[in-house]
């Protein structure tokens, strides 16, 4: 379980072949972080926490299978199986103008201008002409400038105009 300042990166899926080599599903949209000579965070119990570097690493698809300096056997290597590759929150890549991470926008509470309590943001869908907030599970909204009036990270509160027939 990561803590509230780290942020996964990937998530180990288990060993491959003998020589402590380790498939990896990405959780980033910044694959270079897993490049030859990259480090991250590897959370090995609740109390500690080693740094690791990227030997050599080979896509596979989106996802990559890795060789970790210091891991060099299959046994070692199966030992990662379901831990997190993570950064601290300090460490995430700059996005560009209007680009946010989902982990901050994902709990943030809903509120129409009227300060109307309208529940909080559990998914976000992806992959059509905009990004749709998920309310509560039950409520979309699209996540465009006509309706997504304001962002608050301090206070994790967005405020929406709330759309004839979207409620």
């Amino acid at each position: 379980m990561l803590k509230d300042n780290e942020v996964a990166i990937g998530r180990f899926a288990s060993a491959h072949g003998i020589k402590g080599e380790i498939k990896l599903v990405t959780m980033t949209d910044f694959p270079e972080r897993f490049q030859e000579g990259k480090t991250f965070k590897v959370r090995l119990s609740p109390n500690e926490i080693r740094e690791y570097t990227v030997e050599h690493s080979r896509p596979v698809g989106p996802n990559f299978t890795l060789k970790l300096k210091g891991i060099d056997d299959r046994t070692t290597a199966e030992k990662f199986k379901d831990l997190y590759a993570f950064v601290y929150d300090s460490e995430l890549m700059p996005l560009e103008d209007g680009r946010e991470y989902i982990f901050n926008i994902i709990g943030m509470k809903v509120l129409s201008e009227e300060g109307e309590d309208l529940g909080v943001v559990t998914d976000i869908l992806t992959g059509g002409a905009n990004d749709v907030y998920v309310i509560n599970d039950k409520i979309t909204i699209p996540a465009i400038p006509e309706v997504v009036l304001k962002k608050d990270k301090e206070t994790k509160t967005m405020t929406i105009y709330k759309m004839p027939g979207l409620f």
